[in-house]
């Protein structure tokens, strides 16, 4: 059976009320057996690429196109504005941890496109995210 760790690290003013929320999470987490999702880079690939042959994009797409003002994902209304602030801040929070991240997992990811809970505003369903995303998962989720 695999255990399964969702981390949660909300690091913003803005949104400040939300910072006991990750405080309690980090203390739950300490009483939890974080072994990571043990998926391979095919089986990641195979979920973005059916043929195996697609382009990953970088982490500055990702964060331009899906995470930062003015996108659907908006995330930087309340998180880490800069694109290496928000990468470290979801590293942080167990989301991005190479092959085996967990924010391209589906009921894992804090992301709407994978069933997450962010945005908390809008539950965004996006394909091309979703492709997008796991394809950068596949390639190692470099910060690039």
């Amino acid at each position: 059976m695999r255990n399964w760790l969702l981390a949660l690290i909300l690091l913003s003013s803005a949104c400040g009320d939300q910072m006991r929320e990750a405080t309690v999470l980090a203390l739950d987490m300490s009483q939890v057996d974080s072994t990571s999702a043990d998926l391979s880079q095919d089986d990641m690939t195979r979920g973005a690429c059916p043929n195996g042959n697609c382009q990953a994009p970088t982490w500055t797409q990702l964060f331009d196109s899906y995470l930062g003002d003015g996108t659907e994902g908006h995330c930087t209304q309340c998180h880490e504005s800069a694109p290496h602030d928000f990468y470290i801040m979801l590293k942080d929070g167990l989301q991005i941890d190479g092959t085996r991240s967990h924010i391209a997992v589906n009921g894992q990811s804090v992301l709407s496109w994978f069933g997450g809970p962010m945005p908390r505003d809008q539950n965004v369903q996006d394909p091309k995210a979703v492709t997008d995303f796991t394809a950068w998962v596949a390639a190692g989720a470099l910060e690039n």
